[in-house]
């Protein structure tokens, strides 16, 4: 998570506590996800790419609360969060004889990628 969360932005929360329980929750569903889900080099291929168009096309999501303004800044998250998804995803292939070593990549990538949608406004009443 280390290696393209800070640059693609996304989920935030409001408080360190919840921050916490949000990144246990993520990652008890990674570990759960490779362990009970075999993906085969065609599934590893397709969600890995997918991540990577999504990161391309998305990242970084700014946010209000941790803004990003400076124009250079913006284009440099958006260049290492892209080569840094493309060097997970090589990593993949090379380590996808040991499973749980590419599985936990993919899986750690599509869930920090899945995280960038989640932006939505909500109207106080």
């Amino acid at each position: 998570m280390c290696f393209i969360k800070p640059f693609i932005g996304g989920y935030h929360e409001d408080s360190q506590l919840k921050c916490f329980i949000a990144t246990l929750i993520i990652t008890t569903s990674i570990i759960i996800l490779v362990t009970f889900n075999n993906l085969n080099l065609f599934s590893i291929v397709i969600l890995n790419l997918f991540s990577i168009f999504s990161i391309y096309n998305k990242a970084p999501v700014i946010d209000s609360r941790f803004p990003l303004t400076k124009e250079h800044l913006i284009k440099k998250n958006k260049i290492l969060s892209v080569t840094n998804s493309s060097i997970l995803f090589l990593l993949t292939l090379i380590f996808f004889k040991i499973p749980w070593v590419s599985q936990t990549i993919t899986w750690t990538l599509l869930i920090q990628t899945l995280l960038l949608f989640n932006k939505y406004k909500r109207e106080d009443s």
